[in-house]
């Protein structure tokens, strides 16, 4: 009897793991295509200000929320076939693992699509960057004729720019160091420092930034 409750609680354990799994790929891919849209909207609002007062309206902003949790669900949604497809906690070596079948050592790289997805974000900053620093050039010879609110805005509209920028390259280096560096680990604590201690110093810098 007393084997059997064991069994039971650690058929009900693994089961909250793949659903912890689950879950946090969903919402780590909603966190990767919000950054990715705020970078869209960003440039936008940059390279056409004028036109960005009709594109970026509460409508459309309300369907770029809806289309990237749908994008997030799509991105997760083979691994609720946890019979074959799963993401779970190993307790040994600290590490979130996907199951060793053939569905899951295939969507080994599909996971690898976030890091695809931060590059494109940090290009479209860059991107960005050099449309703002273009602007900045016009803003600066035409200086004078603008009043002290205008001027005032401008510089509030610097600081977001620059604390957007470093939180982006923040959450590259983090999944860089995630995907890329802590699996040539095998000691535990390294495997630490290089994933969720990574992640907590970005949580920590994003408020040190904001």
């Amino acid at each position: 009897m007393r084997h059997n409750y064991c069994l039971r609680q650690e058929a009900a354990d693994d089961q909250i793991n793949r659903i912890m799994g689950q879950l946090i790929t969903v919402f780590s891919y909603a966190t990767l295509y919000c950054r990715l849209g705020i970078s869209i909207n960003r440039l936008i609002a940059i390279a056409v200000p004028i036109q960005a007062a009709k594109l970026l309206t509460r409508r459309n902003s309300f369907v770029c929320v809806l289309v990237v949790w749908c994008l997030a669900f799509c991105h997760a949604s083979p691994y609720f076939w946890a019979s074959c497809c799963h993401i779970y906690y190993d307790c040994n070596m600290w590490r979130w693992i996907t199951v060793g079948s053939h569905w899951g050592k295939t969507f080994i790289y599909v996971d690898k699509c976030g890091i695809i997805i931060m590059i494109i974000t940090f290009m479209l900053d860059v991107v960005a960057v050099a449309k703002f620093r273009k602007a900045n050039k016009v803003f600066s010879n035409n200086a004078s004729m603008m009043s002290k609110a205008q001027r005032r805005r401008r510089r509030m509209e610097i600081k977001f720019f620059k604390q957007a920028l470093c939180q982006n390259g923040l959450s590259l280096i983090a999944f860089i160091s995630y995907h890329f560096i802590s699996p040539l680990f095998g000691d535990r604590w390294l495997v630490f420092l290089t994933s969720t201690f990574v992640w907590q110093l970005l949580h920590a810098s994003d408020g040190y930034v904001l």
